[in-house]
């Protein structure tokens, strides 16, 4: 599930540029060399005003 959300979320600028067929392990790999299964994410909810 990892590599999905991955894939489709963080990485998919990076997919783009590659064949299907390299793809799979690319997600893996990364997903291998994170510490641990975790990923920081920050939402910024912004206001915008006309003046």
């Amino acid at each position: 599930m990892l590599d999905t959300y991955l894939a489709v979320v963080n990485l998919g600028s990076y997919l783009v540029d590659l064949p299907m067929d390299d793809q799979r392990d690319f997600v893996r790999r990364v997903r291998l060399a994170m510490r641990e299964p975790v990923i920081d994410y920050v939402r910024l909810e912004i206001d915008a005003v006309r003046r």
